[in-house]
């Protein structure tokens, strides 16, 4: 309802948490399964959007610092996830902490093409055995994984174009 809370991408941050809880909240509610989808925007290039919360952790923004975006981000979505787990409101599921590409020219930019680049992509819950993998895989590659996460059984692994990262194929 607040034009302050939108930015020219959408929602910041804080308030999609804060609707993204109110949610799942909701949805708990409800009989049989559910999926939420929500995508942030706080690190969206070129120097990220972050919320006015950002400040009471990190102080003010220059408005082009694309690493206070990206820390500021990192700390939200470890505070929805602990919240969300501190609710009781994570059995039974699963979350995905995904990025959509690489990042493009940023003020970090050649922090960031000075090493090898990649996409993140975690999974939580749903009994996982907590591992880090280091294997070729693209965003393809997503959608077969998460669904042998949620426990479907899946022709081959493969799902879409791409391969479940949690098989041997």
């Amino acid at each position: 309802d607040d034009p302050d809370d939108l930015n020219s991408w959408g929602l910041y941050d804080d308030d999609l948490y804060s609707l993204t809880v109110e949610e799942i909240r909701r949805l708990e509610e409800t009989d049989g399964p559910w999926g939420l989808v929500n995508l942030s925007l706080a690190t969206h290039p070129p120097y990220g959007y972050p919320p006015a919360a950002c400040r009471k952790h990190q102080g003010e923004f220059d408005g082009t610092d694309i690493l206070y975006s990206v820390k500021c981000s990192a700390r939200m979505v470890h505070e929805l996830v602990t919240r969300l787990a501190g609710e009781g409101l994570l059995k039974d599921t699963l979350v995905v902490i995904a990025s959509d590409h690489l990042s493009m020219r940023v003020s970090a930019w050649e922090q960031l093409t000075a090493g090898p680049r990649s996409n993140t992509f975690m999974l939580l819950g749903n009994n996982l055995v907590p591992r880090r993998m280091k294997v070729e895989a693209s965003t393809m590659d997503i959608l077969p994984t998460v669904l042998e996460a949620m426990g479907f059984v899946i022709d081959w692994h493969r799902a879409g174009l791409g391969v479940s990262l949690l098989s041997d194929e």
